[in-house]
């Protein structure tokens, strides 16, 4: 039973050992085309917001955060502040910070047994795992692009992050006339 088993997978075994062959070599290909990019890109503008890149380095969090925002608003989706680390000795200074897209985590509804006590709804979250990290370096001063996971399981697009609560605001136009006609 061995030998026929062995007979058998023996034209399969050969096949998948190709296989793997030629996707190393399609993989070692493209790994060199990607470092040859990266020496083109290296004088690329930094305020790009269409580009993120594992080290890109920063100078100020209100710049990363400026290059996050523009960043979600050029692909279609609206960031939200996940996680801010404080250095342990001076509280003053923040050492990591995460953001993640505004559709990240799953709703737990806190409901009860009698469930009619509450009214359904729905949720926006669909578990998106889109995630840019920074952290700032303790010798160099400087801001590092850490993680990037440029992966959302829904649909983006630039018209529908206007309707994003973050977004909802009034124009400053308006609320001008507004204070002008409560005052006077």
């Amino acid at each position: 039973m061995d030998e026929i088993q062995h007979y058998l997978m023996e034209p399969l075994i050969s096949h998948i050992n190709e296989v793997n062959e030629n996707s190393e070599e399609e993989i070692l290909s493209a790994e060199n085309d990607e470092l040859a990019n990266d020496d083109d890109n290296i004088y690329s503008d930094p305020s790009d917001p269409s580009e993120f890149r594992v080290g890109d380095s920063f100078n100020d969090w209100d710049i990363v955060q400026d290059r996050v925002n523009a960043y979600a608003k050029h692909h279609g989706f609206v960031v939200s502040k996940c996680r801010l680390d404080l250095d342990p000795v001076d509280k003053s200074i923040v050492r990591r910070r995460v953001f993640k897209c505004w559709k990240f985590g799953v709703n737990k509804p806190k409901k009860v047994e009698n469930i009619s006590l509450y009214r359904d709804s729905t949720s926006g979250k669909t578990g998106c795992p889109w995630q840019v990290s920074f952290y700032l370096g303790k010798q160099t001063g400087e801001i590092r692009l850490t993680k990037f996971v440029n992966i959302h399981n829904h649909q983006c697009d630039t018209k529908t992050i206007e309707l994003a609560p973050r977004n909802l605001r009034l124009p400053q136009s308006i609320l001008d006339k507004i204070e002008h006609y409560t005052l006077d």
